[in-house]
């Protein structure tokens, strides 16, 4: 796992770069849909909202995993960390009775 620090800076980032693609989307739906725009003016705004819309997506996709590999970590963690206590159910030992 990397360093705590360095995690932090991460999602202090990823963070940051939400606001601007929020930002960036606002600015692109706003000059969109202004009247006097010409048809060439709305589809290059119409691309950037595309183009933000993906990367939004993808941010949120890697906060995503990085979150499911955290709690993999924690569960393999809190799995290996009790090695008296397992999943599997104990089966009886084989001792044959004699009658």
């Amino acid at each position: 796992m990397s360093e705590p620090s360095e995690s932090v800076n991460a999602k202090d980032q990823r963070k940051a770069l939400f606001g601007i693609l929020a930002h960036v989307l606002t600015v692109s739906r706003g000059k969109f849909d202004v009247g006097n725009a010409t048809n060439g003016d709305r589809q290059k705004w119409a691309r950037i909202i595309i183009a933000g819309v993906e990367a939004y997506g993808n941010l949120l996709k890697t906060v995503e995993l990085e979150s499911m590999e955290e709690r993999i970590e924690k569960l393999e963690e809190r799995r290996n960390g009790n090695p008296g206590e397992t999943n599997q159910k104990e089966l009886p030992s084989e001792e044959v009775k004699n009658e």
